[in-house]
């Protein structure tokens, strides 16, 4: 979790991806997304954050960009996945994703 998700996912050392083998996937998966789904985003200056925004609203949008592009080549959403709906004081900000890629063998 600190891998992906420290200072937004915005390190130049953070983990884009998890390779895991097909007898641990589906638990780790399931373990990884209720972890994912407990981060809350929003802007560092509202009580109960646990993850800032993203540096800009550009990059929010590239984010998201990237998102739907994963989903449309057949990837799966878990959590998160999209833009916050609600009016922040930081326009940056997005919800912590979590996916699935189909096993490539």
């Amino acid at each position: 979790m600190i891998a992906k998700f420290r200072n937004s996912g915005q390190v130049c050392i953070g983990a884009n991806r998890l390779v895991l083998h097909n007898s641990i996937a589906d638990e780790f998966l399931e373990r990884f997304v209720k972890a994912a789904s407990g981060i809350a985003p929003g802007s560092p200056f509202e009580e109960g954050t646990t993850m800032g925004p993203l540096i800009s609203s550009a990059q929010r949008d590239r984010a998201v960009s990237m998102i739907r592009q994963f989903v449309a080549a057949g990837g799966e959403i878990r959590c998160g996945g999209s833009a916050l709906k609600r009016r922040s004081t930081v326009s940056g900000t997005c919800r912590p994703s979590t996916a699935r890629w189909a096993p490539a063998y």
